[in-house]
């Protein structure tokens, strides 16, 4: 399956069921099409997901959210508030709130930075829905 591709993803959940039922994720990514996907993935495969378009969106859901969110998925670079310095201040008032990072970048030592920022697990983009749900899955104690 191509990365974050939907060919055949709907038939996929019809014969083996959403993996991430129940499951509470906030999805912050400054890309609108990339957003879209992500949500669409999440929610097929059964999560309840909210959107952010920056860090500070994102800080901003968890300091407010009435139901605690079970992980963040959180690309790594956007405008506002990036995602390192969002994850370094939803690790203060949440310590126990898995982020995941999102990246593109595999060269720069990223998912170092990612990591030192206090994120549980980083994603290099490209990247499929099956490393996507095993990856919310094994932060969230769900694998």
């Amino acid at each position: 399956m191509n990365p974050l591709s939907l060919t055949d993803f709907p038939a996929r959940i019809r014969s083996e069921g959403p993996r991430l039922q129940g499951v509470r994720v906030l999805v912050a990514d400054d890309d609108p099409t990339s957003l879209l996907a992500m949500r669409h993935v999440l929610v097929t495969e059964g999560a309840q997901v909210v959107v952010a378009a920056d860090g500070l969106q994102a800080l901003e859901a968890v300091e407010r959210a009435e139901c605690a969110f079970d992980v963040v998925v959180m690309d790594v670079r956007m405008p506002v508030m990036d995602g390192l310095e969002a994850t370094r201040r939803i690790r203060a008032i949440r310590q126990t709130l898995p982020v995941v990072g999102q990246t593109a970048d595999k060269a720069s030592g990223e998912v170092g930075k990612c990591l030192a920022a206090g994120m549980a697990s980083v994603l290099t983009k490209p990247f499929g829905i099956d490393l996507l749900v095993a990856t919310v899955r094994a932060v969230t104690g769900r694998a």
